[in-house]
């Protein structure tokens, strides 16, 4: 069987970590990337690796790459778009780009498809000593979860009536080294100014290590059972405070927090979520209405079925994120 994969938003953040493990698997690859076929956000040592194709393309237009569906193994959905001006776009890549994407992957016979979409469709924790299952309903709260909610609707649908085996990943939120632009945003705002802080110590929430979401992937192509999700994060989650900590730390400031009431969050995810009705994205208001709820999960699923191990804590990988940060910047 041909070992050839595709990877969408292969030089993004989660994208090349995975891109990375499939090199070392010795795999034909494929990677998709939007409009930039370059190999530079790959590692050096990597770039030269003759089995790595780059394409630019757009899964909300798949079919500028349909021919590279031909012979494929496995499509790994990792494209995903959340800091953009406009609602529309969220919709049209994280619902319609990824339903149009698994379309071609059914009409090219492509066994196995799989999805990455977020804890956050589940919403927020009643009860903080119930952890969210898979078996939670979901209650997307802002515009980029209800994309990713009723992408993951639309892929259902799909792969019901057909024989592509189909697996949905919902990780939490990533940490780790070189990462998106909105984490050194946070890193440079710690060490240079002041944190907005809900309540006393913030909230609970379960992160992850981009690392270990690019395992779970692999794992979900080996051990994933079809129509299935499974959360992916660390054992343990953090509150506000302790995220702001593992990050002052390793820059080397004092911590200087302004304390806003939680209904503050709350208004700010209204804000957010009105505009987007209106076609705005308000990317902070969105985040900031995150921080002000409990958002912890349970990995267990993952653990028995796909062999997941998850990291026992975030901090050590908060503060290496804080480092590379450091380090690239030269703060």
């Amino acid at each position: 069987m041909s070992s050839k994969v595709l990877v969408t938003g292969g030089l993004g953040w989660l994208g090349s970590r995975l891109i990375q493990r499939l090199i070392h698997e010795k795999r034909e690859i494929v990677c998709v990337n939007f409009y930039d076929a370059s190999k530079n956000k790959l590692p050096e040592s990597l770039r030269n690796y003759d089995k790595l194709k780059i394409v630019s393309g757009d899964i909300r237009k798949p079919d500028e790459f349909i021919e590279e569906l031909k012979d494929c193994k496995t499509v790994f959905n990792c494209a995903a778009l959340q800091h953009t001006k406009f609602t529309k776009d969220i919709y049209g890549v994280n619902r319609d780009g990824a339903a149009n994407l698994l379309r071609l992957c059914i009409e090219a016979n492509v066994p196995k498809f799989i999805h990455v979409s977020s804890c956050s469709v589940h919403g927020c924790n009643k009860d903080i000593n119930n952890p969210i299952t898979e078996e939670t309903p979901l209650n997307p709260i802002h515009h980029i979860a209800k994309s990713k909610a009723e992408g993951e609707r639309l892929i259902n649908k799909l792969s019901k009536n057909s024989k592509i085996k189909t697996v949905i990943l919902r990780p939490a939120v990533f940490y780790g080294t070189n990462p998106s632009k909105n984490r050194v945003e946070l890193v440079k705002k710690i060490k240079n100014g002041y944190s907005i802080i809900f309540g006393e110590n913030g909230f609970l929430r379960t992160y992850v290590d981009v690392e270990k979401v690019a395992e779970a992937l692999l794992l979900a192509e080996k051990h994933g059972k079809h129509l299935n999700f499974y959360l992916i994060g660390d054992k343990k989650p953090i509150n506000t405070l302790q995220f702001y900590k593992c990050i002052a730390d390793e820059v080397n400031v004092k911590l200087k927090l302004i304390r806003l009431p939680p209904i503050a969050s709350r208004f700010s995810e209204k804000l957010a979520i009105i505009s987007g009705y209106c076609n705005i994205h308000l990317g902070l208001p969105t985040t900031a209405g995150e921080f002000g709820r409990n958002i912890v999960i349970s990995s267990e699923k993952a653990i028995k079925e796909l062999r997941y191990k998850p990291h026992e804590s975030s901090e050590r990988g908060l503060r290496k994120m804080a480092r590379s940060v450091i380090a690239d910047l030269k703060l």
